[in-house]
């Protein structure tokens, strides 16, 4: 394949980096320039990037994060699989074992998505491989060369760290990359926010609980340790760490009364016992919600958490926006009556799993499909009229010339299979979704029966068939609705309260 064949492409830039020293440096802006510089000089729209920072390819955690979620959009048809990923090298994409790094690399190839290795001007494609597949050892060279330099590298580390530790242990100080927001990394001693952490502790120790000091925390201004506003797992990581009371903890090994301490040890454990005690409480129990980390808000697109009350000897739950909760926004959004939302949920399980999707796709596959066979036909006829006349050519050229349109035929031929191909995966996929959501709709039947007895197993069955559920702000004694998104519909379910 040539650099001319991707003309007017969508392209995708992926840039990854493993150490937050790298994102300062020049990896970033690098990356991101040459890229564009590629796009342009191949005539391709660049139309986004995926940016992985701080993750390491050598032990595939970008298979699992930005990376990995774009070739699962690809994978899924969510993004159209002739569009074409630009890298810097190979070294981009996995720095694990050949063995282990190549059969993903080809799977992904498979889709039809064309990677474009830019250092060396590579472009990689199934069809390319297909043709000659040892044009795969430059890749796999690559492949090696970036997994050994990794495997050096991790084990010089490995060894650095335990030379590292023998020094702290022995009563050295080292310097630390990653200290607490209140530690300043040169001196090691207090920094100015040292009273914003002092804060946090002390709210801790009164008895709150993690999301009212974030409430608390955020409304009197406090930037947080990345400097915006503070969400409730920073807090929790602050509260968990022991630094708190002075104690390094590194690579294993805990060394006490290395940083100059904020809280005593003692009022640390108390605050994590009490912690430990709040999860545990039954209110706050896994299965009180059937929607976990499903419910977003209307209004201002944050989590919704659910929050239990009691009066009167009454226990009521609402499902409350995290960006109101938590002062990270001005969302006015009022809490949504929890109990109302499950029970006509469940009761309406049925009508929301037989929602019919957008009516396109039969007609406009069926369509899709016949135009392709037509026009495979067409270039068959092609193909064959430009074989027969490099066979009866008088010239070298000619016969050249004409072998060469029988090959671009050829190409074109393989690429309109392939489409069909997945065209038939697609109706294949869709038939199999159905009968998925035929056999949760037969089992959710019992879905008013589970609510009482297995709410663990009810929740796993909307969690397969749920994408999200968004509550529009709720006014009382007027209609409301929650916006039911399910997995692999387009066409959403509008549950109306009135």
């Amino acid at each position: 394949m040539h650099i001319s064949q991707l003309s007017g492409k969508t392209a995708i830039s992926y840039a990854r980096w493993s150490s937050g020293r790298q994102a300062l440096g020049s990896s970033s802006a690098r990356q991101t320039k040459i890229a564009a510089e590629y796009a342009a000089k191949a005539k391709m729209v660049l139309d986004g990037s995926i940016v992985d920072d701080g993750v390491s390819a050598f032990t595939g955690d970008n298979l699992e994060a930005g990376l990995g979620k774009f070739l699962d959009s690809v994978r899924s048809g969510q993004v159209p699989s002739d569009v074409v990923l630009l890298i810097e090298n190979m070294d981009r994409f996995s720095r694990r074992n050949p063995m282990d790094a190549l059969p993903t690399f080809l799977e992904v190839l498979k889709t039809g998505l064309i990677i474009v290795t830019l250092q060396d001007e590579m472009i990689h494609s199934d069809e390319r491989y297909r043709e000659n597949p040892m044009l795969l050892v430059p890749s796999l060279v690559s492949m090696q060369l970036a997994h050994d330099e990794s495997l050096k590298k991790s084990i010089r580390l490995k060894g650095s760290w335990a030379d590292r530790v023998k020094k702290i242990a022995a009563g050295e100080r080292i310097p630390i990359s990653k200290v607490p927001f209140w530690i300043d990394r040169k001196t090691q001693g207090f920094n100015n926010r040292v009273d914003d952490a002092r804060e946090i502790f002390r709210l801790a120790a009164e008895g709150h609980g993690a999301s009212a000091i974030t409430r608390a925390i955020n409304l009197k201004g406090i930037p947080s340790s990345l400097g915006g506003t503070w969400c409730r797992s920073m807090i929790q990581d602050v509260l968990k760490s022991k630094e708190a009371y002075g104690t390094l903890v590194i690579r294993g090994h805990e060394q006490p009364d290395y940083y100059p301490p904020i809280v005593s040890e003692t009022v640390w454990l108390a605050i994590r016992n009490n912690a430990r005690k709040q999860r545990r409480n039954p209110q706050a129990a896994t299965d009180a919600n059937l929607f976990p980390r499903l419910l977003k808000c209307g209004q201002c697109g944050s989590p919704m958490n659910v929050t239990t009350t009691s009066s009167w000897g009454k226990r009521y739950r609402y499902a409350a926006c995290t960006g109101r909760t938590t002062s990270r926004n001005d969302c006015g959004a009022g809490n949504w009556p929890y109990d109302l939302l499950e029970e006509k949920f469940v009761g309406h399980l049925g009508a929301i799993l037989a929602t019919p999707d957008e009516p396109m796709s039969l007609t406009a596959e069926v369509s899709e499909r016949d135009t392709l066979l037509t026009r495979l036909e067409a270039l068959e006829v092609r193909k064959q009229n430009a074989i027969q006349s490099s066979i009866e050519a008088e010239t070298a050229d000619v016969q050249r010339a004409f072998r060469e349109a029988a090959d671009g035929f050829s190409r074109q031929i393989a690429a309109m299979r392939l489409q069909l191909a997945e065209l038939a995966e697609a109706a294949a996929s869709e038939v199999n979704s159905a009968a998925r959501s035929l056999d949760i709709a037969a089992a959710l039947d019992e879905a008013q029966t589970l609510r009482e007895s297995d709410r663990p197993r009810l929740r796993g069955m909307v969690a397969a068939v749920v994408d999200a559920v968004t509550l529009e702000p709720y006014h009382r004694n007027d209609i409301n609705v929650a916006v039911v998104s399910l997995r692999g519909r387009q066409r959403p379910f509008n549950l109306v309260f009135e």
